[in-house]
């Protein structure tokens, strides 16, 4: 069974526009009904706080999760295919990692900031922990890759993936401090509300209405003081490099998998010379030798 080379390499590229549309999506939905603080950018967690926005939220986390996750076996197998035997371990430890950061971006979608916010928390950390740490571990997969077949060209994925490690490592850094310090302000968990038919506007109005109808107003947009305000919206700004981040990471794949041709290449090879005979690599392998011409 072929499989096109370009089918391949669209499951990365579906999982990267289908997580940055949805989010879109969130980030309008939330912002015009005034679910969420106008004077600063939300963090994504925050998106998915009220109805209809808290569905959504789910089933992009959960879709992503799964998409992340069918990624990260692919690149797997690729890899297995065509590094060197030194990498195996590492290639092996990276998608364990993967997985278990993929599931817990899962748990994220099932445990919203609004109705459990401690596991919310813990799960989102993880998730960007082990992801961070996934990120690390297959640029050095990458990097041996490139070395073992010998191609100068796609040097770039490598320092691409490098650049990306750098960010991500930086930004968990800043998240995690962040968050620590906001965490310990009494404004982090309560505040005045906002006068929210002060606005002006009829969508604002009606979640007022809303609001005043329900016992419990964890979720409501609050007045925070300018220092909160100023560090939330840097921790806000650097959850969001951190997540485009990671689907540009994951994105990247698709350059290694439009060059995938069979699907026996994951289900069925087993010796290193019939996994090769499966991935096209014109430009990336000079491990593939030319078939010789006979003496005339």
């Amino acid at each position: 069974m072929m499989i096109g080379v370009s089918k391949w390499a669209l499951l990365p590229s579906l999982y990267m526009l289908w997580f940055l549309i949805m989010l879109i999506i969130l980030l309008v939905q939330a912002k015009s009904s005034c679910h969420v603080e106008e004077l600063w950018w939300p963090f994504i967690s925050h998106l998915g706080t009220r109805d209809p926005e808290d569905k959504v939220f789910t089933a992009t986390f959960s879709i992503s999760g799964l998409l992340a996750m069918t990624t990260m076996i692919i690149a797997y197998k690729f890899f297995d295919s065509c590094n060197p035997k030194d990498s195996s371990r590492t290639n092996k430890i990276g998608l364990f990692i993967g997985l278990a950061g993929a599931f817990f971006k899962l748990m994220v979608g099932g445990y919203s900031v609004y109705t459990a916010p401690s596991l919310h928390f813990i799960c989102a950390g993880l998730a960007f922990f082990l992801g961070t740490v996934y990120c690390n571990i297959m640029t050095v997969v990458t990097k041996r890759y490139i070395q073992q077949n010998l191609n100068t060209k796609c040097s770039w994925v490598y320092y691409f993936r490098l650049t990306l490690c750098i960010m991500l490592g930086i930004g968990f850094i800043i998240g995690f401090s962040l968050h620590n310090i906001t965490s310990q302000m009494p404004e982090f968990w309560e505040a005045p509300e906002i006068d929210l038919r002060s606005l002006g506007r009829p969508e604002c109005s009606q979640f007022a209405d809303e609001l005043e109808q329900e016992s419990s107003k964890v979720w409501a947009p609050r007045i925070h003081s300018q220092e909160y305000l100023t560090l939330t919206f840097i921790g806000s700004i650097t959850e969001w490099v951190m997540g485009l981040g990671f689907i540009s990471y994951l994105g990247s794949f698709a350059i290694e998998f439009a060059r995938i041709k069979k699907l026996d290449m994951i289900v069925e090879c087993h010796d290193l010379e019939e996994k090769f005979s499966s991935i096209d690599q014109p430009s990336w392998s000079a491990i593939h030798k030319p078939t010789e011409l006979p003496n005339l």
